[in-house]
């Protein structure tokens, strides 16, 4: 028979993988609501190009801040939790909110200096690149989704992530049918990127608020002053990008080359400009990343 530990890990993790699957489940649903190879090209090259950020810095956090969160819970710490859970969900949000913000600004040269040879024409990088733009919206919500879930987990609570996930599942099919409306006939298909993107977030918030039901106020008030502040230097640094490709970005036609030199360019100033914001507005998630980095310096004996 099998170890009581080993039931117990198994009967955790098919809820845990279900309650994370709804951004690949989405994906794989978007399929049905469209016929045409080049849309499903599109949506399928830009869907994955979303996945970078949400790999690097969220599931990435999310898996090194669930020993510390999931210790707390066993012992009970519940005040402890709240707080690393707080400003776990706020460092998420620092690193993907300006990633959305610059994979929406800089979506056309990003797909044309990573994609643009043979059969990818200057056309497809142009759908693929608005539907980058729609679907880089849900990227902060997904990214705190991956904290709030493990918020679940540390509690051995899987079942409440599924139960979300399944009704926004049903949520996601009723917007692939309304919101490709909004759009001209022949760009209805960015209307299920959309449709994805509005369900990631419906999805965090649900998230949030379960959990809260939990173990109490997780300070939404801070948190929300954080997230505007992080959101208004994010849009500061968009703004640099946009500036920058109107002056110099010509198109897909000008090259994976040029692509590449945009990108690395105006990425690099509005960088520059959202940790200048970060600065001016006292992003306090600025001042942990800077501590960080001093914390690793080592005195030079004389």
């Amino acid at each position: 028979t099998l170890h009581p530990g080993v039931r117990k890990v198994g009967a955790l993790m098919l809820p845990a993988l279900l309650g994370l699957s709804l951004s690949q489940l989405g994906f794989w649903i978007t399929g049905w609501f469209t016929q045409k190879d080049g849309a499903l090209s599109a949506l399928r090259t830009a869907y994955n190009l979303t996945q970078a950020p949400i790999g690097i810095f969220a599931q990435a956090s999310a898996i090194v801040i669930f020993p510390t969160i999931a210790a707390l819970a066993a012992r009970g710490e519940i005040s402890e939790f709240r707080r690393e859970i707080h400003y776990g969900i706020r460092r998420i949000l620092f690193l993907t909110v300006p990633a959305s913000v610059l994979m929406a600004a800089l979506a056309e040269p990003m797909v044309t200096a990573i994609y643009m040879s043979g059969k990818f024409t200057a056309e497809a990088a142009t759908s693929t690149a608005a539907v980058l733009g729609w679907y880089s919206l849900g990227t902060f919500a997904w990214s705190a989704q991956a904290v709030l879930a493990r918020g679940f987990y540390a509690r051995q609570n899987s079942k409440t992530p599924v139960v979300i996930t399944t009704s926004m599942v049903f949520v996601f099919v009723l917007l692939c049918f309304l919101l490709p409306r909004l759009f001209p006939k022949d760009t209805s298909y960015l209307g299920l990127a959309l449709a994805l993107s509005v369900a990631g977030t419906l999805n965090m918030l649900l998230f949030f608020w379960k959990l809260q039901q939990e173990v109490g106020k997780l300070s939404l008030r801070t948190l929300g002053i954080a997230v505007t502040k992080i959101t208004l230097a994010a849009l500061a640094g968009g703004g640099v990008a946009l500036l920058y490709l109107k002056l110099f970005w010509h198109g897909p036609q000008s090259g994976r080359i040029m692509g590449l030199v945009t990108v690395v360019m105006a990425g690099a100033a509005a960088l520059a400009v959202y940790l200048g914001a970060c600065l001016v507005l006292n992003v306090s998630e600025l001042k942990t990343i800077r501590t960080m980095f001093q914390r690793r310096k080592t005195p030079t004996n004389a």
